[in-house]
């Protein structure tokens, strides 16, 4: 297909999105985060979109239904859309997947979760229940597990449509982002993207206005952090496609979603990029680069090294000096998250059968733990259904039972729930799956960066293919790092972006065959 053609149906696709986002985003929901969409409309979209797509006689395109869902400003549409796309994948490309050859991330996927089936029987009836597995594969598992299901053959018709959905509904988050604080009057938000120039110094005029609007950037979606993880995903797709092909266009978008990753304002999906993207990047184009090119890049590797180990060195001595550093030692000591990873860690003991093996999936810090377990964790409302019993885990009961009281979420106005609140998908896995499920959890996503990587490297694909593949081999580390920071391994707004690019970057089959 002609990169003219997959124009066309970017355009078309923008087209169809932009209307709808510009309702959702702006008109229904421009503050999601206070008053999200609620369940049942969601669920009413979803079926929407599943029954047009059956309609078509589409079923492969199942998967932008459940990319779409995710960017919906609703706390359970994207899992709604997941548990059901499982099943009709399930039904209509089952036995054609078990017929098909097996790829080394497939296979590690596979083993990833005969170990955590394996783990969940053997904690059964103490760490884990009935519904134990079953949550933590909806909220862990299912983008992985629908992706393995389409990847038995995925026609280049159908991969170049859901290639077009995925960056249509990422650069589609400008319509929100650009006209809302027209609708609401916080003219500020423009100007976010000017406020990291007050680390240097630089006073802003009108500063209260532009930090007021720091937090209403958010898209369509219900968090301005996963609205900052898809434009980083965007960006890195348009940036790779630009280095293939010189066109103004793709770093002219590049730089766009890079200005919208500003006025989302966040700080920590800008600091994971910039510790993953430009280290990922060189070595994805290092054997492109000339010998000089090269050479200049490892002097300024260097100097940036030992430019910020100065800078870091300075700081610390300055705050020993005038003695700040036992506040701040203190705080770090009560600080929630802290405190998650130092109990956690103190539970991992050699000669615990737990540390090898994990307390089970569902069972410790992930999201499918932490939304039942009701014993331990404040909580306004559950969004669980209500034949889901509520079930605190005892192991994770006794690590945080103080870490996330009502008094605590009180004060979450006042500080970073992101560097506060006692929640991290890295320590999910490693307490969930032990230190051998680890490693399989970890093999599987050393696999998708190697493909990733291999699509980059195929010189026999078209550029906007390629681009898939360094897009996932920077997205699985940001991932990986983001996961430090809160459950973002089990957020379908940031998931289901990334687990697409892995089915994008499979060899496409032949343009004629039915999707």
């Amino acid at each position: 297909m002609s990169t003219t053609r997959e124009a066309t149906g970017l355009a078309r696709w923008l087209a169809w999105c932009s209307v709808p986002a510009f309702v959702i985003g702006v008109l229904l929901y421009p503050d999601a985060r206070i008053h999200p969409m609620g369940t049942g409309l969601a669920a009413v979209l979803v079926g929407a979109g599943l029954a047009g797509t059956l309609w078509l006689g589409r079923p492969r395109l199942l998967v932008v239904v459940a990319l779409a869902a995710g960017f919906l400003p609703s706390a359970t549409g994207g899992f709604a859309a997941l548990a059901c796309t499982l099943i009709l994948a399930m039904m209509f490309f089952g036995a054609e997947r078990a017929g098909k050859a097996l790829r080394w991330a497939d296979v590690a996927l596979l083993a990833a979760l005969a170990w955590a089936a394996l783990s969940w029987l053997v904690n059964l009836g103490r760490e884990t229940d009935l519904w134990s597995f079953p949550l933590a594969l909806l909220m862990f598992w299912a983008p992985w597990i629908l992706v393995f299901l389409l990847r038995a053959s995925f026609p280049a018709a159908v991969s170049s449509h859901a290639r077009s959905a995925w960056l249509a509904l990422i650069l589609v988050q400008f319509v929100p982002a650009l006209l809302k604080p027209l609708a609401t009057g916080m003219l500020g938000a423009y100007l976010v993207p000017l406020l990291p120039l007050e680390l240097a110094g630089v006073t802003l005029p009108g500063h209260d206005a532009i930090s007021a609007a720091s937090d209403i950037t958010t898209g369509t979606m219900t968090s301005a952090h996963h609205l900052g993880v898809v434009a980083v995903l965007g960006l890195a797709y348009l940036a790779a496609w630009y280095w293939r092909e010189r066109r103004p266009l793709q770093l002219l978008g590049a730089a766009a979603l890079g200005y919208l990753l500003l006025m989302a304002d966040a700080k920590h999906v800008l600091l994971a990029f910039l510790l993953v993207g430009p280290p990922t990047g060189v070595i994805l184009v290092w054997r492109e680069l000339r010998r000089r090119a090269r050479a200049g890049l490892l002097v300024v590797g260097a100097v940036m090294v030992l430019g910020t180990t100065a800078f870091v060195g300075v700081q610390v001595a300055s705050l020993v000096e005038v003695g700040l550093w036992q506040p701040l030692v203190g705080f770090a000591g009560i600080n929630p998250k802290v405190q998650l990873y130092t109990r956690t860690a103190a539970q991992m003991k050699p000669d615990e059968v737990h540390t090898w093996i994990g307390y089970g999936p569902g069972a410790f810090a992930s999201r499918a733990a932490s939304s039942r377990a009701t014993g331990a964790l404040y909580t306004e409302e559950t969004r669980l259904p209500s034949f889901i019993p509520s079930f605190t885990p005892p192991a994770y009961g006794r690590t945080v039972y103080d870490l996330y009281t009502a008094s605590i979420v009180a004060t979450s106005g006042y500080r970073s729930t992101v560097l506060t609140s006692p929640f991290s998908s890295i320590v999910g896995i490693v307490a969930e799956y032990g230190v051998l499920g680890s490693l399989l959890v970890g093999v599987f996503l050393v696999a998708l960066v190697r493909e990733g990587a291999l699509a980059w490297r195929d010189a026999g694909r078209p550029a906007r293919w390629r681009a898939a593949g360094a897009a996932l081999a920077i997205a699985v580390p940001l991932l990986v790092v983001l996961g430090l920071f809160d459950s973002y391994f089990e957020q379908p707004d940031v998931v289901m972006p990334i687990a697409v690019l892995w089915l994008l970057v499979m060899p496409e089959t032949k343009e004629g065959q039915s999707a």
